[in-house]
C-alpha cells in the first residue's frame, strides 16, 4: 500500500469536507450551498493538485462518447417520468429561457452538481485506484457519490418514489464511475452532469 498516497487523498478529503461544513454554515442564504460545494469539492482540491504538482489535474481528454452516453442514459430515465407526470416537474419552471433567473440557475447548478464529479472521480476513485486498485476505488467512488446525492433523494423521491430514487443514485454512480475508469476524462463527467440538469430543465420548459 501506498501510505503517502493514501494520507495524501485522506488529507485533501478532510480539507474539503472542513471547508465545505464551515462555508454551509456560513452561507445560509439561497445559493450558498451550490458556493460551499464549489469551494470545497472543487476549488480546494484543484489548488491542492497544482500546489503540489500533480499530474493529469483534470484526467485525459478523450472517451467523450462514454462519459457523456452515461448520462444521456440517466437523462432519458428521468424524462421517462416526465412526459408520465409532468406537474411533478413544476419547480423547474421558469418564467422564460432568456431570463437572468434561468441563467443564474444554471451557473449554480454547475457550481453544484460538477465538483460531484471532480472530487468523486478525479481524487476519490482516481487516487484510490492507485492505491487499492480500479474495484475498490470504484466501489468508493459510488459510496461517495451515493452521500453526495442526499439532497437529490429528497426531490427525487417526489418523482420516482424511495425506491426509484434510491435505484437511479445508485445506478448513476455506478454507470459514471465505470465511464470515468475507461476514460478517465473529468471534464466528460463534469459537463455531462450539468447537461443532465439542463436537458431536464429545457424540457420542463419546452413541452
Amino acid at each position: 500500500m501506498d501510505k503517502k498516497r493514501l494520507i495524501f487523498l485522506l488529507s485533501i478529503c478532510f480539507l474539503s469536507l472542513g471547508i465545505y461544513a464551515i462555508l454551509s454554515f456560513l452561507l445560509k442564504f439561497e445559493n450558498g450551498h451550490s458556493i460551499a460545494v464549489f469551494a470545497g469539492f472543487f476549488a480546494a482540491p484543484v489548488i491542492v493538485l497544482l500546489v503540489t504538482k500533480q499530474k493529469k489535474i483534470f484526467g485525459e481528454f478523450k472517451g467523450w462518447f462514454w462519459t457523456l452516453s452515461a448520462y444521456d442514459i440517466l437523462l432519458f430515465w428521468v424524462l421517462a417520468y416526465y412526459f408520465v407526470a409532468p406537474e411533478k416537474f413544476a419547480f423547474l419552471k421558469f418564467e422564460n429561457l432568456w431570463s437572468a433567473q434561468f441563467l443564474l440557475w444554471n451557473i449554480f447548478t454547475a457550481m453544484n452538481v460538477m465538483p460531484v464529479d471532480y472530487f468523486s472521480k478525479r481524487i476519490v476513485q482516481h487516487e484510490t485506484e492507485a492505491i487499492f486498485g480500479a474495484k475498490i476505488a470504484l466501489a468508493l467512488q459510488v459510496a461517495v457519490w451515493c452521500a453526495a446525492h442526499v439532497p437529490e433523494f429528497l426531490w427525487l423521491n417526489g418523482i420516482m418514489g424511495n425506491i426509484g430514487a434510491g435505484v437511479f443514485i445508485l445506478f448513476s454512480g455506478i454507470a459514471t464511475g465505470l465511464a470515468y475508469w475507461k476514460t478517465k476524462n473529468v471534464w466528460g463527467m463534469m459537463l455531462g452532469h450539468w447537461a443532465l440538469n439542463m436537458g431536464i430543465a429545457l424540457v420542463a420548459n419546452i413541452f
